[in-house]
């Protein structure tokens, strides 16, 4: 967020940074303890430049393990939602198509790569 009189936010999603880096020059590290953070994002190949952070090591450091448990906790969500079909977000459409593979009205080879579409694989 910058500005005086207005006010401009910029909101970058965690899993949309690609690379982090610290730029501390010699002054800015021993006079005022402070550095700049580069921010490159995914998509638009965009960075975004923050200025002037106390301890930017250590909000580097932060962002890797917010970023980190993200990772994990989609990871998990994903296992989660193989190892119960309940939770599979086309579950409705797996089960209508088994039923046309019961009834005889699509091959299993049909089902199978219909099925492989559906989950993603």
């Amino acid at each position: 967020m910058r500005g005086w009189l207005t006010t401009h936010l910029t909101s970058i999603d965690y899993e949309k940074i690609t690379d982090i880096h610290i730029k501390q020059g010699f002054i800015e590290k021993i006079l005022y303890k402070t550095g700049s953070m580069h921010l490159e994002t995914a998509g638009n190949a965009s960075q975004l430049v923050l200025k002037h952070l106390e301890d930017p090591y250590g909000l580097k450091k932060e962002l890797d393990t917010i970023k980190s448990k993200r990772t994990e906790h989609n990871t998990n969500n994903k296992s989660d939602t193989l190892t119960n079909p309940q939770q599979t977000p086309n579950y409705k459409e797996l089960h209508e198509l088994a039923d046309l593979k019961d009834k005889g009205i699509i091959s299993q080879k049909e089902f199978d790569t219909k099925k492989k579409q559906l989950l993603g694989l």
